[in-house]
């Protein structure tokens, strides 16, 4: 089944539409109706969404199966696919810069997808990848650096204010801070 992937940034929420009441019958017993869950509605067809862009595929523009998503504090979107690219678009989606993430380094044998993109206030982008963090400056096409903690995989991360990273490894769940610099 063709199913076209699109990018869509929206500031509506979700509406929410109760699910029908049972219907009460004439004698009168002890009952009360089940308490409506909140079912979320389709996309309304008026389409609020502020931005949308993209296709299925593998062209400049297009996302094979994206998984990943960040921003910069310029509004720059970047979306990683399991093709494992990171394309750049501005805050209109016009495509700027992609970075093609190698499948295999000497950290990992063989990445199957991008788990999550983040970009510190330095514009370096954090991409979490086969279990470690590459990082890329705005004009490198390799990473720059490699943070890992072997040998356990690193299932997420977060970025702090003073330019270290906060992970959190499989190794019992724990978290570790890096520093600036720091290879873990």
């Amino acid at each position: 089944r063709y199913c076209e992937t699109r990018f869509v940034i929206s500031t509506e929420k979700p509406k929410l539409i109760p699910e029908p009441l049972l219907p009460i019958s004439a004698p009168v017993y002890s009952y009360s109706t089940p308490t409506p869950k909140p079912v979320f509605s389709p996309t309304p067809v008026d389409n609020p969404n502020l931005l949308e862009f993209g296709s299925e595929g593998t062209d400049i523009g297009a996302f094979q199966n994206a998984d990943a998503i960040g921003v910069d504090k310029q509004g720059r979107i970047y979306v990683g696919d399991e093709s494992l690219r990171v394309q750049q678009f501005d805050d209109k989606g016009n495509f700027i810069n992609l970075w093609q993430i190698p499948t295999q380094t000497e950290n990992y044998k063989r990445a199957r997808r991008i788990n999550k993109i983040a970009v510190a206030d330095d514009e370096r982008i954090f991409i979490a990848v086969g279990g470690v963090i590459l990082v890329y400056k705005q004009d490198s096409d390799e990473a720059i650096q490699t943070i890992h903690n072997a040998p356990d995989y690193i299932v997420d991360f977060a970025l702090r204010s003073d330019g270290g990273v906060l992970v959190l490894t499989t190794d019992d769940r724990r978290f570790r801070q890096t520093s600036e610099g720091n290879n873990g």
